[in-house]
């Protein structure tokens, strides 16, 4: 339970760092994360949190935090890497490919990808190899 929350925790700061790469978060950025939330990382299995709640909601709240915060998105990308660089075993290819997925749709939402967006892209891509 406690590996899975951690998890989604660390989703939401890298999907964070993806949306604010460009010093701003669009609406439909927010928008188009809560529909992968609901459409795939509430589907990706079945974990609950303390509350009873779906673990996947981890993501939001911890997206929301960094937001509150107005923390800068290299911080939260760094969170993510530490984080990815010891639990290597939890990104089979498959995560990797729905966690990528994941975060051209947050970048592609608000019009195309700004410079700022595709090299934090090419950076995660480059991570993932």
């Amino acid at each position: 339970m406690v590996v899975m929350e951690k998890f989604y925790q660390e989703l939401g700061h890298l999907f964070y760092a993806v949306a604010s790469v460009d010093k701003k978060i669009a609406k439909e950025e927010i928008s188009e994360l809560k529909r992968c939330i609901s459409e795939q990382w509430l589907h990706f299995e079945d974990t609950t949190d303390e509350f009873g709640m779906d673990a996947a909601f981890q993501i939001e709240a911890v997206f929301e935090w960094l937001e509150d915060r107005d923390e800068k998105a290299d911080f939260a990308f760094h969170e993510f890497e530490e984080y990815f660089n010891g639990h290597k075993k939890i990104f089979n290819d498959k995560v990797k490919s729905m966690v990528f997925n994941t975060c051209e749709k947050i970048a592609s939402s608000y019009g195309t990808k700004n410079k700022a967006e595709q090299e934090l892209l090419s950076k995660i891509s480059v991570l993932f190899k």
